[in-house]
């Protein structure tokens, strides 16, 4: 039996999410299809459906190197296009 997995953006992640999707959409509209808003968007909804499928994806933080402020025990980094 698999657990459900929610993926969830915090804050400020969320806002630029969603600063993004705006931008990529009116870009779409204009008729721009490979811009680099529009490949990092599809750059992060790929992540975050490979995170989906596999909570662990991704390169584990080692826990020294985890900043307090994020106020978790275990932390996986996963690259995006260009970043």
């Amino acid at each position: 039996m698999n657990k459900s997995v929610r993926v969830i953006l915090l804050d400020e992640a969320d806002r630029a999410y969603k600063r993004l999707n705006e931008i990529a959409g009116q870009q779409l509209k204009d008729g721009n299809e490979n811009t680099e808003e529009m490949q990092l968007l599809r750059s992060i909804n790929q992540k975050r459906d490979l995170i989906k499928a596999n909570p662990f994806y991704g390169d584990n933080i080692k826990k020294r190197q985890i900043p307090d402020c994020y106020e978790v025990q275990n932390l996986w980094r996963a690259g995006l296009t260009g970043y």
